[in-house]
């Protein structure tokens, strides 16, 4: 990651204690890692008995809490052990994590608050409808997407889309890890489109944002799995670059749409530069993951996500 500050040394005094909350996912252990090896206590959080980030050397302590899926227990869980001191700082490893953490910026201590975007930056980065408006605004290229609301909507549209196409979940928060599926036709189109099931412990989540249950269409960039790249970075409180990275994945898997194994390092300096400008205005502060895909019709690179996150081959220079 290339720093633009200067880094702060291992032994700079007692550092406080960061919680963890998806121990058993790669950006937790990523985490737990990264700060442990600057000093910083990591006190690892998980439903399950032995998730992985707590067998590293780097966890300090371990502790059992609600399963992030189950809204409704987590959620106030979460801001109870805030609210009480039990937990001041918060590891932003997932979609789900980050947003409960924009639920109530006002209980975290105010340094942990003024380093997190704002409630409606998180939510613009997390709902995929509000990034497509957020690129719209910052004059930045995404795939052509639909978002509609219904199956009647969706298939009144069917036989003129521009095939293939993907239809994959608007964000996680209350979905889950769907990670989507290409749809090659109008018989497939129809065939495909339903609503994602609101299941028990998400009840909560989809009651209050409906639309998520309906999967976006979107354009299918040809070749993108050779071209996919990501900006990752953080922004302190005032909105200035602290330090940021560049990679190019290489392997993912399921591999069509799936999840990044293995990454390069890359740095085209055009995207990049247009890249960190629209990261500013959208994000403004805190950790960010921009997603691109680098598209050969147009010699272009067109952006897919921005996430307000860790990712699983984080790693950073200060702690």
């Amino acid at each position: 990651m290339r720093t633009l500050f200067k880094r702060q040394s291992k032994s700079s005094g007692t550092k406080p204690a960061v919680a963890v909350l998806d121990a058993q996912a790669p950006p937790g252990l990523a985490f737990t890692r990264a700060l442990g090896r600057y000093g910083v206590p990591v006190h690892v959080y998980s439903p399950q008995r032995f998730p992985v980030a707590r067998l590293s050397r780097f966890s300090s302590t371990f502790g059992h809490c609600p399963d992030p899926e189950h809204a409704e227990k987590f959620l106030p869980w979460l801001q109870s052990e805030v609210k009480k001191g039990n937990i001041a700082y918060v590891a932003p490893t997932s979609d789900l994590i980050a947003f409960y953490m924009g639920e109530f910026p006002e209980c975290f201590p105010k340094d942990q608050a003024a380093a997190m975007p704002s409630k409606d930056s998180i939510l613009n980065m997390l709902f995929k409808d509000r990034f497509d408006a957020a690129c719209k605004a910052n004059q930045i290229r995404a795939p052509w997407t639909a978002f509609p609301l219904s199956v009647e909507e969706a298939l009144a549209s069917a036989s003129s889309l521009p095939y293939p196409v993907i239809l994959k979940p608007k964000s996680h928060v209350g979905v889950g890890w769907a990670r989507g599926v290409v749809v090659r036709n109008e018989k497939d189109m129809r065939a495909a489109f339903r609503p994602y099931p609101v299941r028990p412990e998400t009840k909560m989540l989809m009651e209050r944002f409906p639309e998520l249950q309906w999967p976006m269409v979107q354009e299918y960039v040809p070749d993108a799995l050779k071209h996919l790249y990501s900006i990752s970075g953080v922004l302190s409180p005032t909105g200035e670059l602290i330090a940021w990275a560049g990679s190019r994945k290489t392997l993912q898997w399921p591999p069509t749409l799936g999840v990044g194994i293995t990454f390069e390092a890359w740095n085209d300096k055009r995207p990049v530069d247009l890249g960190l400008k629209f990261v500013k205005a959208a994000v403004g502060r805190g950790i960010f993951e921009l997603e691109l895909i680098y598209d050969a019709r147009t010699n272009d690179y067109v952006a897919i996500d921005l996430n307000p996150r860790a990712h699983g081959h984080i790693a950073f220079d200060i702690a």
